[in-house]
């Protein structure tokens, strides 16, 4: 970009979803100049404004909560997504817990995405349950959002709560669409028909009993887990096992 600046070259540049190149503390070092003219996917979506009750069973929390109690042990991300991946495929597995029911189970289960509640839901899912054409051994993204780039305006750079340029914005209200089922897009470069945040975020409103300390591993008598009577029931994918690997 620095070239081009150079060079009064003012080509249009498309961004892949690759790398995060498009989170906004990271693209605050494009040229401004060059930036105006970038588009194209982002596997991240708008910044949410999230409710603090909400925000308290996001990210570090959850099922690390729920284990260890609140505020006590690390704060990496990395260590709750571990046991986030972990129960749910022992919970998957059912009963006989193995190797290959856990990844049996796991490849089974629906995919998750996006929902009226969650309208910032990626599509994630292992096996072929988001509509691969592979088994995939890892849930990351396989839907992504339209995007234009800013470099004047600014935004919440998502995951930091920091204030930086280079806004992304997001057309046709922020939907992601996964490979083959993308429409023709006309807004694009239009700030007046795109969204760079979202304060509709509804996800898990009302706080589970985990958000306030209410937890089977924090000493409280409710909710019991395995208690007579809890059934969990999860109806396969259809295609998702489709190997005799899998």
């Amino acid at each position: 970009m620095d070239q081009a600046d150079q060079q009064d070259y003012h080509p249009e540049y498309f961004f892949t979803g690759s790398g995060y190149s498009d989170l906004p503390v990271l693209a605050v070092g494009l040229s401004d100049t060059q930036a105006e003219h970038a588009f194209g996917l982002s596997l991240i979506g708008p910044y949410a404004v999230t409710p603090p009750e909400v925000a308290a069973v996001l990210g570090v929390t959850g099922a690390y909560n729920w284990y260890w109690g609140k505020d006590v042990g690390s704060t990496s991300g990395l260590i709750p997504a571990g046991l986030n991946w972990l129960l749910a495929g022992m919970h998957y597995a059912g009963p006989d817990l193995t190797v290959k029911n856990l990844k049996q189970g796991l490849f089974s289960a629906p995919p998750t995405q996006a929902t009226p509640k969650n309208p910032n839901g990626i599509l994630t899912g292992y096996g072929r349950t988001t509509g691969l054409p592979y088994d995939a051994y890892t849930p990351g993204p396989a839907d992504y959002a339209a995007f234009f780039m800013d470099p004047f305006t600014e935004s919440t750079s998502p995951g930091t709560g920091t204030k930086v340029k280079h806004t992304s914005w997001y057309p046709d209200n922020a939907k992601r669409y996964r490979a083959g089922t993308w429409p023709k897009l006309t807004k694009w470069f239009d700030k007046s028909a795109s969204i760079a945040e979202r304060t509709d975020q509804l996800l898990l409103t009302p706080a589970p009993p985990c958000a306030t300390g209410k937890c089977p591993a924090t000493g409280a008598s409710e909710p019991k887990v395995g208690s007579s009577g809890d059934t969990f029931t999860v109806d396969p994918t259809p295609g998702a096992v489709t190997t005799s690997a899998s």
